[in-house]
């Protein structure tokens, strides 16, 4: 008995100054610390100080990009009608457009003359009288409560009818008319030349070097942009944790002044 006293002693010893130790350091560190909690405090305001400059920061390069990529969009619309008008004259489009014009304005000055004969001829004058009393009973018809349906579908039809002869009789008078055929038919003609002009000028235009750089500007200064705006959004994010870390930070420090540590 007395062997194996003399084995457990050496064992109690050491479990006594393992306890002793422990509860010396929890008491060195009270729960309520309030310079502890002055120093976090104050390193959680710099920490929002920081995120929030850095949200402006961000903010202002984003404007920036977002200014530089506006310049580069308006230089490419530029250059590309810059490249237009230059491959419109090398390849004729324009002096095409010019002849078109001219043409349309002939033909146009022959309908218009031949309108005004139209319109003073005998027939379309009694066309158009007639047409204009065709109104008024079309009118009347369709107001009559006490006509049968039948027959005022009939007479609709028969009125609208003499209404629309005098744009009948205009139509058929113009497209019968030789002179005015022959224009239309050079005006078709050159605008078909000049749809085929156009794709030969869209093809040269968009393949100028001039206008390829301009478009490589405009597609880097678009990453830029993309990439400013990533920056922002995870600056705004860890403004937010910093945030949050102030606010919790700041009710430690209340509380910490609220109950200080107990001197001993």
């Amino acid at each position: 008995m007395k062997r194996s006293a003399s084995l457990l002693a050496p064992i109690l010893a050491c479990s006594i100054v393992l306890i002793t130790a422990a509860l010396s350091a929890n008491a060195a560190q009270p729960k309520n610390n309030p310079k502890a909690a002055d120093a976090k405090l104050t390193a959680a305001r710099k920490e929002v100080a920081d995120a929030d400059a850095k949200v402006r920061k961000e903010e202002t390069d984003l404007k920036k990009a977002e200014a530089a990529h506006a310049a580069t969009v308006t230089k490419v619309t530029t250059e590309r009608q810059k490249a237009y008008a230059e491959h419109a004259g090398k390849l004729g489009l324009t002096k095409a457009v010019a002849e078109r014009d001219a043409l349309h304005r002939e033909s146009s000055s022959i309908f218009d003359s031949l309108v005004t004969t139209i319109k003073g001829s005998s027939e379309y004058k009694s066309a158009a009288a007639a047409a204009e009393k065709a109104s008024d009973d079309l009118r009347a018809v369709r107001e009559d409560d006490k006509l049968e349906e039948t027959k005022k579908s009939q007479r609709t039809s028969e009125l609208s009818a003499i209404i629309r002869r005098p744009a009948e009789l205009q139509r058929q008078r113009t497209d019968a008319d030789p002179k005015l055929t022959e224009a239309r038919s050079r005006e078709g003609e050159a605008a078909r030349k000049i749809a085929d002009l156009q794709a030969q000028v869209k093809k040269a235009a968009e393949s100028d070097p001039d206008l390829a750089n301009a478009q490589k500007a405009e597609r880097d200064s678009a990453a830029k942009v993309a990439a400013a705006r990533k920056e922002l959004e995870a600056a705004k994010k860890a403004s937010s944790t910093a945030h949050a870390t102030l606010a919790a930070e700041t009710k430690h420090h209340e509380d910490a002044q609220k109950k200080p540590a107990k001197k001993k």
